[in-house]
This record gives C-alpha cells, sequence and structure tokens, in this order.
C-alpha cells in the first residue's frame, strides 16, 4: 500500500466531497484514469489468490491428519474479515475525520460515504476501489495470523479471536501508519505496503496466540515434517503471484512505481530464495524445495515495506540478508520455547523488520516520486536523513510491543469464555484436528490403499515360471515392447489378471512451452522527455505522462500472467515424471527463475536490447544493471516505458529457460544444471532475442516474423533441451520400463497455470491493452482447442481411449505454434494451424526414438517442432490487416496472402539458424560444464535408480513412508494367530488413538495385551522439515 500521496494530478471538484457526486446524473469515473482502476481492481483479485495459497502452504506444512483444518481456518478466516471490514474495520483504519492518531471513527461504518470520492490513500483512484483493495491486505493478514493454530487449536474460537484482533489490532496499526491522521504517518514512518499492519501484526500475534494456546504434545513433535510438499509448492505459487498485486498495486496505479515495486520484489525473493537454499545446504548437504519456498515468501516478506521505496541494487542485499535472518529466525522459537509451529513469526514478524529497517538506509525520492503523485517525499539514509532510523525502529518497537500484548489479551480473555476453549483436548490432538474439528480429511485413505495394493499385488497361488501379472490400463504394453526389445525372440509371455481393486493411470509422458512482440514501426506521440537516457527526473517529474495507465496496467498484469508458466512447467514436469523423482522437477523449474532474476538484472536485459550495439548478434553493457532503464520509451513498443518492458522480458527468459532444464528429468544433477542455465541465458537466448526483436538485430533487419517467441523461446527451448539430453545420455533400461505420468492431475494442474499465462504471454505482446493483444488471444485459444481435439484422435486411433494427458499435450502443442503467429495471423488459419501443430507434434514424439536421444518430457517435440510450425505459418498467412491491429504496427507486409512470396526462405533462413545455434552452443556449454571437476551433468547409477528426490534433495513430493506407516498401524502384518485380547502394536503414536476407541466403546475393559509389530513395518526417520509464511 502506498506511503502518501502530495497533490492530486487533477483537481477534483465533484457535486459531493462525501460520495463523488450523484452517480445518477454524473459519471463518477471522470476523475480517474481507467487503466488505474483497472489495475487496482486486478491488483485485489490477485491478492485475494493469497487466501488460498496460504491454505495450501499451511495444508502441506503440517500433518496429514490436520492438513484439512489448516485449510478450513484460512478460508473461513477471509469470511469473517470481509463482515468485519464492511461495517467498520474500513472507517476505522481509514476515517478521514478521526484526529486521535490512534483509530478512527465510525464516519463510513457499513462503507457509508464511500463512492466516488477521491480515495485517504491516493488521488488515483476512488474509495470504493480503495476500500476494496485494503479488505484484501486485513484478510491475507488474518489467514497468516491464523497458522498459529497448527495442529491442537480449536477452529470456532480462532475465528472469534480474529474477529476482535482485527478490530483490536490491525485496524489500529493501519490507522498508524496509513490514514492522514496517524501518529506514525505524521511521524515520518516509510512503510510501502504494510511491514507494520500485515507483516508485525501476523507475525507478532501468531507468537502471542501460540504463547496462549501452548506447545503441541511432544509425541506430536517426534520426526515432524511437511506431509505434501508438492501443495506447499503450489501455496508458494499463489502467494508469489498475489504478492505481486500486493506490491505493485500498492503504487495504486499502473504507472512506473508499481513496475519497480514488482521487480524489486522479485529481486528481493529471489535471491533470499537462494540464500536459503545454501544455508540448508550447509547442513544437509541436500537442495531443499521447502527452504526455496521458505525463502522466497521472506524476500517478499522483507520486500513488502520497501519495494516501493528503495532502488533494484538495494534489493539484492535485502534478498541475502531477509534470508539469513529468517532462516535464522526459525530457532528463536526454541529459545522463547513458544511453538510457533508454522514459523509465521521467524518468517513475517523478523522479515517485515528487515524490510522497514531497509527503508531507513535506502529509501530513495527518485523511486518515491515514479508514481507522479508523491514527488518531494523525503527518503532514508541515501538521501541524507540519518533521522529516519530511529523513526523506523520506533515504529517497530511500538508496532510489535502492541501487537503481542493485545493479541495475547484478546487470546486469554476469549480461552477463558466456557465454551470458547482455544485448544482441543490432547486426545484431539493424537487424532487430529480433521477428524475431530471437521469430520473430514483431506485425503481419500482407503484408494491411497489400494494404490499400494496395485503396487505390490497380494498372490494366493505360487506363479509359474514365464507367467507375471498384469499391470493396470495399458501398461502391459510397454512391457510387452520392452521384452521384445531385449529378446525379439522370446515367446509371449502368459498373462494373468492383477487383482480388480489394483487401480493405476493411464498414459503418454508429455510438455509444456511459451512466447513475444515482433517490432514496431513508429511511436503515437512523440516523446520529449527531458532525459531521453531514462526519460527525465522522477523526483520532479511525472514519467507517466508519455504512457497510457490501461497500456501499463496490461502489460504488468500480463507480466504477472506469464509468471505463472513457471509454476505450471514445474507442476507439468513434476507429473510427467516417477514419483521418485517428482519434486526435483519442481525444485529445477523454479530454481531457474533464481538463476534468470540475477542474470537478467545484471547484463540479460542489456545483451539483448541494448539499442546502442550495431552488430546484429548481441547487444553490449549499456544497460548493465538495470542502467538506463526507467521511463524512456521501450526498444520493443514506445507504448510501454523501458522499466516495464524489461520486467515483462525477464518472464520470457524465465519462461524458457525452465522448459529446457525440463531436459534433466531423472536423471540429472540439480546445480550442474542451474550452471548450465545461467551461461546458457547469456550465450543462447540473449543472443537469439537480440537477432530478432532488437532493432538492430540481422533477423529483425531480415524482415524475419516472430511475433512472441518462436525462435527465442519455442526452438531456443525445444533444440536446447534436446542438446542438453544427448550430452546427458539415455536414462537406465530398466527406467524406460513401464514408465507412465506419476501424476495427472498434477499435468492438468500445470496445464491450466501455463494456458493462463500464455494469454499473457502472446496476449501482452502486443505491448497494449489493443486489438492486436485481442486478436492474438483469439488466435492463441483457437489454435490450442484444435491441437487439443487433433492430438485426442490420433491417441484413440491407437488406444481408443480419451486420453487427458493428450488432451494436455494437444494445448500445448497449440499455444507454443500460436507463440511466432498469433499476432500474424487471422483467426481462420489459426485453425488450420491448430490441426497443423496437432499432428505435426504429436508425431515429433517419435523422433526421439530416430535420434537415439532420451528427450524424456518431450521438449523438442512439443517446442521445437511447434515452434517451427508457427514460424512458417507466418510465411504463408501473415497479413497487414492483424499487424497493424495495435495501431503502432501499420505497414508492414505480411507472408503469401499478402503477396510476399519471399517471406517463406526469410522464415527457413531464420529457423536453420536459430535451430542450429542452439543446439551446437547448448550441447557445447553442456559438455564444457560436464568437464569440470564436481559438476558432472549426470547422476551416480545408483543414484538414478533410487531416484533425484532422494539423491539430489532428501525430500519427497509426497510423504509416502508417512502413508505406508498409517496402513500398517490400521492393519498391520501377522506372522502367527493372534490369541484372545492380543494384538500388534500399530507404528509411532497411533496406539493411542485405539486405545481412546476401545476406552470410548467400552470404559470397563481391562487393557489389552499388547504384542510389538513385526520389524519389516517400515518407519522411515528423516530430518525434520519446517517452511513458513
Amino acid at each position: 500500500m502506498s506511503y502518501s500521496w502530495v497533490g492530486a494530478p487533477t483537481e477534483f471538484n465533484g457535486t459531493n466531497p462525501d460520495t463523488g457526486g450523484d452517480s445518477v446524473t454524473e459519471n463518477l469515473n471522470q476523475w480517474y484514469q481507467s487503466g488505474d482502476q483497472a489495475y487496482i481492481l486486478v491488483s485485489a483479485c490477485m491478492v485475494l489468490m493469497m487466501i488460498p495459497g496460504i491454505a495450501f502452504l499451511y495444508s502441506g506444512l503440517a500433518r496429514r491428519k490436520s492438513a484439512l483444518s489448516q485449510l478450513w481456518v484460512a478460508m473461513m478466516t477471509f469470511s469473517v474479515c470481509v463482515f468485519q471490514w464492511y461495517f467498520w474495520g474500513y472507517t476505522l483504519a481509514f476515517s478521514e475525520t478521526a484526529t486521535n492518531g490512534f483509530i478512527g471513527n465510525l464516519r463510513h461504518f457499513g462503507l457509508k460515504n464511500t463512492l466516488g470520492q477521491p480515495s485517504p490513500g491516493s488521488p488515483l483512484v476512488p474509495a470504493l476501489l480503495y476500500s476494496f483493495y485494503q479488505m484484501m491486505f486485513l484478510a491475507v493478514t488474518a489467514a497468516l495470523t491464523a497458522g498459529a493454530t497448527a495442529e491442537r487449536g480449536r477452529v470456532i474460537p480462532c475465528m472469534v479471536f480474529i474477529f476482535f484482533w482485527a478490530t483490536l489490532v490491525y485496524c489500529p496499526l493501519a490507522c498508524w501508519v496509513w490514514n492522514v491522521n496517524g501518529w506514525a504517518f505524521n511521524y515520518g514512518v516509510l512503510d510501502y505496503a504494510g511491514g507494520g499492519p500485515v507483516e508485525i501484526g501476523s507475525g507478532m500475534s501468531a507468537l502471542a496466540y501460540s504463547w496462549v494456546l501452548g506447545r503441541r504434545n511432544e509425541k506430536m513433535m517426534l520426526n515432524f515434517r511437511p506431509h505434501n510438499i508438492s501443495l506447499i509448492t503450489l501455496g508458494t505459487v499463489f502467494l508469489w503471484f498475489g504478492w505481486l498485486g500486493f506490491n505493485g498495486g500498492s503504487a495504486f496505479g499502473a504507472n512506473l512505481r508499481a513496475v519497480m515495486a514488482s521487480w524489486n520484489s522479485c529481486l528481493t525473493a529471489m535471491f533470499a530464495a537462494m540464500t536459503w537454499c545454501l544455508l540448508d545446504y550447509r547442513l544437509a548437504k541436500k537442495w531443499s524445495l521447502v527452504g526455496w519456498c521458505s525463502g522466497t515468501i521472506s524476500g517478499l516478506v522483507a520486500a513488502t515495506p520497501c519495494s516501493g521505496f528503495i532502488p533494484p541494487w538495494a534489493s539484492i542485499i535485502l534478498g541475502v540478508v531477509a534470508g539469513v535472518a529468517c532462516n535464522f529466525g526459525t530457532k528463536v522459537k526454541f529459545i522463547l520455547k513458544i511453538d510457533d509451529s508454522l514459523d509465521v513469526f521467524a518468517e513475517h514478524g523478523i522479515g517485515g523488520i528487515v524490510g522497514l529497517i531497509f527503508n531507513a538506509f535506502f529509501a530513495t525520492e527518485y523511486i518515491i516520486g515514479l508514481d507522479g503523485v508523491n514527488n518531494g517525499i523525503q527518503g532514508g539514509w541515501i538521501d541524507g536523513n540519518w533521522k529516519q532510523m530511529y523513526i523506523q525502529i520506533a515504529f517497530i518497537v511500538a508496532a510489535s510491543a502492541y501487537s503481542f500484548v493485545v493479541s495475547a489479551l484478546i487470546a486469554k480473555a476469549i480461552d477463558m469464555v466456557p465454551g470458547l476453549k482455544l485448544r482441543a483436548s490432547e486426545e484431539a490432538e493424537l487424532l487430529g484436528m480433521d477428524d475431530d474439528q471437521h469430520g473430514e480429511f483431506s485425503y481419500d485413505y482407503v484408494e491411497v490403499r489400494r494404490d499400494f495394493l496395485a503396487w505390490t499385488p497380494h498372490q494366493t497361488e505360487p506363479a509359474g515360471e514365464g507367467v507375471r501379472f498384469v499391470p493396470q490400463h495399458g501398461i502391459e504394453e510397454h512391457q510387452v515392447m520392452a521384452d521384445r526389445n531385449s529378446n525379439p525372440s522370446s515367446p509371449e509371455p502368459e498373462v494373468k489378471a492383477a487383482p480388480a481393486d489394483s487401480e493405476a493411470e493411464t498414459k503418454s509422458e508429455k510438455t509444456a512451452a511459451p512466447i513475444m512482440s515482433y517490432s514496431w514501426v513508429g511511436a503515437p506521440t512523440e516523446f520529449n522527455g527531458t532525459n531521453p537516457d531514462t526519460g527525465g527526473d522522477s523526483a520532479t517529474e511525472n514519467l507517466n505522462q508519455w504512457y497510457q495507465s490501461g497500456d501499463q496496467a496490461y502489460i504488468l498484469v500480463s507480466a504477472c500472467m506469464v509468471l505463472m508458466m513457471i509454476p505450471g512447467i514445474a507442476f507439468l514436469y513434476s507429473g510427467l515424471a516417477r514419483r521418485k523423482s517428482a519434486l526435483s522437477q519442481l525444485w529445477v523449474a523454479m530454481m531457474t527463475f533464481s538463476v534468470c532474476v540475477f542474470q537478467w538484472y545484471f547484463w540479460g536485459y542489456t545483451l539483448a536490447f541494448s539499442e546502442t550495439a550495431t552488430n546484429g548478434f548481441i547487444g553490449n553493457l549499456r544497460h548493465f544493471g538495470l542502467k538506463n532503464t526507467l521511463g524512456q520509451p521501450s526498444p520493443g513498443s514506445p507504448l510501454v516505458p523501458a522499466l516495464l518492458y524489461s520486467f515483462y522480458q525477464m518472464m520470457f527468459l524465465a519462461v524458457t529457460a525452465a522448459l529446457t532444464a525440463g531436459a534433466t528429468a531423472e536423471r540429472g544433477r540439480v546445480i550442474p544444471c542451474m550452471v548450465f542455465i545461467f551461461f546458457w541465458a547469456t550465450l543462447v537466448y540473449c543472443p537469439l532475442a537480440c537477432w530478432v526483436w532488437n532493432v538492430n538485430g540481422w533477423a529483425f533487419n531480415y524482415g524475419v516474423l516472430d511475433y512472441a517467441g518462436g525462435g527465442p523461446v519455442e526452438i531456443g527451448s525445444g533444440m536446447s533441451a534436446l542438446a542438453y539430453s544427448w550430452v546427458l545420455g539415455r536414462r537406465n533400461e530398466k527406467m524406460m520400463l513401464n514408465f507412465r505420468p506419476h501424476n495427472i492431475s498434477l499435468i492438468t494442474l500445470g496445464t491450466v497455470f501455463l494456458w493462463f499465462g500464455w494469454l499473457g504471454f502472446n496476449g501482452g505482446s502486443a505491448f497494449g491493452a489493443n486489438l492486436r493483444a485481442v486478436m492474438a488471444s483469439w488466435n492463441s485459444c483457437l489454435t490450442a482447442m484444435f491441437a487439443a481435439m487433433t492430438w485426442c484422435l490420433l491417441d484413440y486411433r491407437l488406444a481408443k481411449k480419451w486420453s487427458l494427458v493428450g488432451w494436455c499435450s494437444g494445448t500445448i502443442s497449440g499455444l507454443v505454434a500460436a507463440t511466432p503467429c498469433s499476432g500474424f495471423i487471422p483467426p481462420w488459419a489459426s485453425i488450420i494451424l491448430g490441426v497443423v501443430a496437432g499432428v505435426a507434434c504429436n508425431f515429433g514424439t517419435k523422433v526421439k526414438f530416430i535420434l537415439k536421444i532420451d528427450d524424456s518430457l518431450d521438449v523438442f517435440a512439443e517446442h521445437g517442432i511447434g515452434g517451427i510450425v508457427g514460424l512458417i505459418f507466418n510465411a504463408f498467412f501473415a497479413t497487414e490487416y492483424i499487424i497493424g491491429l495495435d495501431g503502432v504496427n501499420n505497414g508492414i507486409q505480411g507472408g503469401w496472402i499478402d503477396g510476399n512470396w519471399k517471406q517463406m526462405y526469410i522464415q527457413i533462413a531464420f529457423i536453420v539458424a536459430a535451430s542450429a545455434y542452439s543446439f551446437v552452443v547448448s550441447a557445447l556449454i553442456a559438455k564444457a560444464i560436464d568437464m569440470v571437476p564436481g559438476l558432472k551433468l549426470r547422476a551416480s547409477e545408483e543414484a538414478e535408480l533410487l531416484g533425484m528426490d532422494d539423491d539430489q534433495h532428501g525430500e519427497f513430493s509426497y510423504d509416502y513412508v508417512e502413508v505406508r506407516r498409517d496402513f500398517l498401524a490400521w492393519t498391520p502384518h501377522q506372522t502367527e494367530p493372534a490369541g484372545e485380547g492380543v494384538r500388534f502394536v500399530p507404528q509411532h503414536g497411533i496406539e493411542e488413538h485405539q486405545v481412546m476407541a476401545d476406552r470410548n466403546s467400552n470404559p470397563s475393559s481391562p487393557e489389552p495385551e499388547v504384542k510389538a509389530a513385526p520389524a519389516d513395518s517400515e518407519a522411515e526417520t528423516k530430518s525434520e522439515k519446517t517452511a513458513a509464511v
């Protein structure tokens, strides 16, 4: 949220200052830019996604038997907060007429006098929109705080606490720092988006609630670890996406300050993630995905109070400091002996404090003034404002003490009310909150048990020679092919059916893809800023004046949409891989973003897009470290400023890198892969981007038509992944038998994220909210859906089944093919493209067998071939009237339907050059890294058979051992008949559940004789893993 504002851009003079005027007879929107309103409204919806993000994160971090309870608590807090905020929460925080400096009055009770007048936080948006956006902030803070209930708190007393806490803690904190009459506001505290109300408020309040609640049962503390790391990753992804609306939207307009806040948030998050992973590695010698998630969140937390105040280079320092501080902060709960189970204080309390202190050092006028409203506000020490440090510290102490003390008093008072005891009974705690509080469970255990039986089917008689059990649903064909390949003369084996209840999935391996804009000709209005290198002095000028707020809003939101493609690729590849390497695919895809943010900030952007390099191959260092990258028109379009263009283009590199990293599947070591990605981004991606999108690139001047990345993104990822797979070598032949995706639901989730992001990828490549963006989105959907239908039909002709993996693969292949041409060709041509792409990519999956290169996830088949098809279609069907729909590129000639016959050989020449360059240079990089001691690309044969998750990370996507342990507790294996009154002891604390059940059913029954379970009931011991929001 924005700190303050000085002067309105235009003078509001509505007929009614209380409401903005009479909406029946007046247009109340006349005082605001539609782009600003659109961006903040979309940002509010993005922040809303943080609440299910917190729910999934906390659920994955908890034990299985309390996972659903964490989902319920986080989601129900939103209901409570909407009620509270509508009636009196908003007015207590933001009423302008209260002058006590501590809390507001009831002037806006029930949203009275809250309509079209300028908001109390910014003149750029109306009060009604401001109140809606601020409601999301309260809901997120409440959901974070409610994490303190984990595994032992009753849910209804927690909801009562949240209601009073929102009124007595959050609203005063928000009033202090964001209300124009708040004491902290007038004291000069710098808090951009909620270091005090949100981060310190949630961290200290959760610590207080945990203190009142007490520690969990000691048996619950043994071997505690997250039960579902895939769910933790999903929650982190939702939080990351929402946080860009949280921090970006706090500029309260589609302006350069919003872009800077988004850039800073990504920089801080990724450097914190890398720092946290390194700190975890020093102890466990494994690369933790939970550590990556925790580090990312700690970086986003630290960025919250200062992303709209500090320059990008300071955000890098902040990321490292926040990663260290929050990582070591997880030990504080042991010192205090307070069971903050999900580390809310360590992540949010400490992270918020670090961010607020950084404002004292690094806040600066030129960043603050990028919104065109807050010009003249003094920063911190780098602006010579030495007193800012004690101002920030005074606020930190006040906010921390107030949050902790008042929250503890509220919790203690509620705990004393009959029927509202905060803590569940000991029996309920051992049983689990899901059963005790909800009577529901996150997972259907019976289906899980059926899966286990399917893995090891029970034989009632010995199998004869040559007889074996049939795997389920078509997998038998895989085994038959493997048998024939290994021994062509071998007889057909006799087949015996497996038990009917052993269920398994079906299908083929597949993959994903992405996109970018071709060029521009002529600016819509002449830019004449005082400084052509930066656009002007943001401390004294409004650098947003040269751009439409709607264009900036759309491209900033599109960048956030493209960001969602990275977790989409992660989930897709994880689902396609075997279970024992599923987490590794998540880690590799997500960590590539950290590497790419680093590379793009320092020299990636300048190597691709510096305007002063004239060699046609690669740029120079004019924009090193984002130097001279601010408010001037971008090198790709005059519709958006350079800072926004650089942020958007960073997402393209990250998506391409994540796609390429899929080549590591099931046998690649992760750190050598990250080293490869760093050099690959510099030596392969940046030159390809320069060729076709830089105004001085040879392909650009040669007349190549590539709208959103057929060359740099699709061919670049496809050919590079093929080269990496070639250097890496084929998987162990044992690994190739019966290979199938392990989780088709995860594949579908990944495809959905990709599809959503691709509309920002292709639509946003028009670089403005215009008709070309709409046409690109239309074409993308047409191509994707016709490709999906085509792929499903091709699969059906063989298997006589309708494959969901086939639908996902077809959808992705269509989106890939649309990438280079969705902004060039008419809709009818997109239908043809979808059919051709579906056929070409489907049959393209056979190419790896011809080449004998184990491209495990079909990156080349989907992306390489799909990108080539799309580029060739530009030669046939690109047309002037589609290209000119952005109002900028009028006059660019299309392909054959415009009579431009030479376009075909231009496109083919580019395809050949991009393919050859990507493959050869990627192979050379991979081979060179493989020769460096300690950076061998491939894991050992033992590690490959064990699985990359265990070998590289020491974590698993799913907590199998705990599941298996639960089953053994329910039905332990007996090696001899049990006497009367004798039964076997379930594993790891489950015995208590049975004893409680016995006593409840027959209180007078004697204690049964207990006999130990056999030693073969496996119980894993693993290091305790936690993470937190």
